[in-house]
């Protein structure tokens, strides 16, 4: 059993950061229970139970980062070592300019770079991505049972705004995110790894995150699922010599899409009045265009007269949220980082092996009006977001052509959709 556990030792990590992710957010749904908070109050009844279960399960998590590296400092793959230095230089970039303008980010944050480093050094492969459909499956289902079990704490209460307009007879579903769009944009970046499924388990599966992001009510995740599943449609009938062409236009387009709507928008009441929230966002970054205004300047904002009727968690934009927290410097990293993403992506779908591009497609997608990427805040999204984005960026390629892999770090077949996920 023990030799059977370390020979996946990543599968070990995605279930760690999923377990760490979930546990806080747990004692919130049934304690507090799931409702609209402006931002800046805190939910007293829960802060001190979800306080220790944050401690206990970081703790726990950057143990067992530790313990992966060193288990595999033997068999590091060292030349590799540009590729996990581009996933954690965002968080050097966000930290080290939060140093240098005295916002500390918590000693905690130091499990994005633990992260990175235990996926690198257990050799994140594509086996593992079906512990991620499975993961996110099972987000969707204890949220579905929440739902319909706890429903005074798992739907989404007191709605305002928008919120109200677009509540159904059932509510609005949150489950094990804090609120509905949470929920939906975690399942949906969740998507790729349920269709590389096998069989009756991808429809199993799909059944329940289908459900869920639906009932979640988040446009924004509904989106990314149509764009995802387009993806996986025109990918599994482009032939072969045009797939990586296919591929890369798909996740340009989508890109294009989360950069230029921000900026083109004029009106505070546009895309769900997501319009608001860019053009602040817009005004914040031109004050501090090169380096931004800080990793804390939402929660900076929530504090003033200024914090757009308690609704500025974020910029409601991938793209702008880098560029006012971090400016053009933080977007030029994160850039890199996405592009060599992509690359890698392009060449696997050359091959047959879809499930990175769709990965991509969905993170940009869910940016478009979401936030999925966060280097020391949106620590819920890790198990949905930084773990893909570590096995695309660091997981071993399948050859292309006469090239050759070593046994040893020879990913799975894996398939365009339909036609069977990647082996275990």
């Amino acid at each position: 059993m023990i030799t059977r556990v370390l020979a996946r030792r990543d599968a070990l990590l995605a279930v760690g950061v999923w377990v760490a992710a979930v546990l806080p957010q747990l004692a919130i749904l049934l304690t507090a229970g799931r409702g609209f908070q402006p931002v800046g109050e805190s939910v007293d009844e829960a802060a001190a139970l979800v306080d220790g279960l944050s401690t206990v399960a970081n703790v726990g998590l950057l143990a067992l980062c530790a313990t992966l590296v060193v288990l595999g400092v033997r068999t590091t793959p060292w030349r590799q070592w540009p590729l996990p230095a581009l996933l954690v230089l965002p968080w050097v970039v966000v930290v080290g300019t939060g140093l240098a303008t005295g916002s500390r980010p918590a000693a905690m944050t130091v499990l994005y770079p633990a992260i990175v480093a235990a996926a690198w050094v257990v050799r994140v492969s594509w086996q593992v991505v079906p512990v991620l459909g499975w993961l996110t499956a099972a987000t969707a289902a204890l949220s579905i049972v929440a739902g319909l079990v706890v429903p005074q704490l798992a739907r989404y209460q007191d709605y305002e705004g928008a919120d109200a307009e677009k509540a159904g007879p059932l509510g609005i579903l949150a489950g094990l995110l804090p609120s509905g769009n949470n929920l939906g944009l975690s399942l949906a970046v969740g998507v790729p790894s349920v269709l590389a499924l096998r069989g009756a388990w991808r429809v199993v599966a799909g059944s329940l995150v289908l459900v869920a992001v639906v009932w979640s009510y988040s446009r924004g995740a509904w989106l990314a699922v149509v764009l995802v599943l387009a993806a996986a449609a025109v990918l599994a009938v482009v032939p072969a010599r045009h797939r990586a062409l296919a591929a890369g236009v798909g996740m340009g387009a989508v890109a294009l899409l989360a950069v230029a709507l921000p900026l083109a928008v004029s009106s505070a009441t546009a895309v769900a009045n997501r319009g608001g929230y860019w053009i602040a966002g817009r005004e914040g970054w031109a004050q501090a265009p090169v380096l931004g205004q800080g990793w804390d300047y939402y929660d900076r904002l929530a504090g003033s007269g200024d914090n757009l009727g308690g609704y500025a968690y974020h910029a409601h934009n991938q793209f702008v949220q880098l560029l006012v927290t971090g400016g053009l410097v933080l977007v030029v990293v994160v850039g890199a980082l996405l592009v060599v993403g992509a690359v890698r992506a392009a060449r696997s779908a050359e091959v047959g092996d879809v499930w990175p591009t769709l990965s991509v497609v969905a993170i940009l997608a869910v940016g478009i009006v979401e936030v999925p990427f966060g280097v020391v805040d949106r620590t819920m999204f890790w198990p949905y977001v930084l773990v893909p984005l570590c096995v695309v960026l660091l997981g071993p390629r399948r050859p292309v052509g006469g090239e050759r892999v070593d046994a040893d770090t020879r990913p799975p077949a894996t398939t365009a959709v339909g036609q069977g996920g990647p082996r275990a």
